[in-house]
């Protein structure tokens, strides 16, 4: 090869030109066959194709790297110039050497059970064996990227939630794979009693409900968290992990002790978690007077429909004590009285009513001191006799006050 004499023409001669020589002297010529040309080094070692490349009168050049499933790492992949180009001596010819296979990726998504809802900052760990580790971002994507031919395992992990699957096992990676998984968010039981003052009797039917509804994923999958306490008593409220509020119980007609709960970051099950009820009652209350404006003592207040009953002490006055919403109606009542009005009735009580006042008359108390005795007989002798009728003294409404008045007095005397 020559890289200054055309293809065919003599480089050289020996012996030399202008040499003395005995006639028929064999002369030897070097005939030039062009240019060098470029060996084929593909296939071989970088090493290896340095060597062939300076062997041809050339150099190895530029050297970069690229992936390859077919050739091995280290190999030469390509070359530039190509095999077979001639070219002058000391020309750099540029290598490819292979990396070896191109790693592969493993991703997909991570959503809800619903399979839309995306679950952000799942951490899928597959760092054995040279694996990857990823955080899903705000789609609930993520994606793993492992060596070709990787045997190994992928695991999804955030905290308060568990997985399906929990982990998924690969063998002989040697292609892009997509796996998906389902978050569970977990959720928690708070769970207790509702009973009343004597810490004993269970109250059926209180409505315990959690603020948030139990939070977002108790309310999206299970309908919220509320619950009612059965017969026992006994109720289990629902919330998400980490929830944080009140539990507030409630039922008509009832005040709670407390009347709520509250939690922060739920992370653990509430047992025990128990509330003491009582059913409200209001005061119905006021004055019994008689005739004569002074007290009535021992008048007998009855409440129909479940109401209380009371009597009036030494100053005129009672309670009646009714149920929350209570309707009916109160009657007082006392022996040989009649009273004004004769009864009060009532709808729908929701607070404490007072001066409710009744006026009792009892006929034969004419000297209106509260008691039957001598000095209503001395009324009674002032008004013998009396002929001009609605006498205070005639009881039997006959326009007399006689005898026959006087019988009718004498057995309460």
């Amino acid at each position: 090869y020559s890289d200054t004499v055309t293809a065919g023409d003599v480089i050289s001669q020996d012996p030399v030109a202008t040499t003395a020589a005995v006639s028929g002297t064999a002369v030897d010529l070097v005939v030039s066959l062009g240019l060098p040309i470029i060996p084929d080094v593909t296939g071989m070692t970088e090493a290896a194709a340095e060597a062939a490349l300076v062997a041809a009168s050339f150099v190895k050049g530029t050297v970069t790297t690229s992936y390859s499933d077919t050739v091995t790492a280290g190999d030469v992949i390509s070359q530039d110039p190509v095999a077979t180009t001639a070219a002058v001596s000391g020309t750099a010819v540029d290598l490819v050497v292979s990396d070896g296979p191109m790693p592969r990726t493993i991703s997909g998504y991570i959503t809800e059970p619903d399979s839309i809802t995306p679950v952000e900052g799942v951490v899928v760990d597959a760092n054995n064996n040279g694996g990857d580790i990823d955080t899903t971002d705000i789609n609930g994507y993520y994606q793993l990227t492992v060596d070709y031919g990787w045997s190994g395992t992928a695991t999804p992990a955030k905290a308060g939630y568990t997985f399906e699957p929990n982990v998924i096992t690969y063998s002989n990676v040697t292609a892009d794979l997509v796996d998906d998984y389902n978050a569970i968010l977990s959720t928690y039981v708070i769970s207790g009693y509702a009973l009343e003052s004597d810490d004993v009797t269970p109250i059926e039917g209180v409505l315990m409900t959690p603020d948030s509804n139990g939070g977002a994923y108790t309310t999206k999958y299970y309908g919220g968290g509320y619950d009612t306490t059965d017969a026992g008593g006994y109720y289990e409220v629902l919330v998400d992990y980490n929830w944080s509020g009140d539990v507030v119980p409630s039922k008509y007609a009832h005040a709670f002790e407390p009347n709520s709960i509250s939690y922060s970051n739920v992370t653990a099950g509430q047992i025990d978690q128990d509330y003491t009820g009582t059913l409200l009652t209001y005061i119905i209350s006021g004055y019994i007077v008689n005739s004569c404006d002074l007290p009535l003592e021992g008048a007998v207040i009855t409440a129909t429909s479940g109401g209380g009953t009371d009597t009036s002490d030494a100053s005129g006055y009672y309670e009646v004590w009714v149920d929350y919403n209570w309707s009916g109606t109160i009657t007082p009542s006392m022996p040989y009285h009649t009273f004004e009005p004769n009864e009060v009735a009532y709808t729908d009580v929701l607070e404490d009513q007072s001066g409710e006042h009744y006026r009792g008359t009892n006929i034969y108390d004419v000297y209106c001191d509260g008691v039957i005795d001598w000095l209503d007989i001395m009324i009674i002798s002032e008004n013998w006799l009396d002929d001009l009728g609605g006498n205070l003294c005639d009881f039997n409404n006959d326009t007399f006050v006689d005898f026959r008045d006087f019988a009718e007095f004498a057995p309460l005397w």
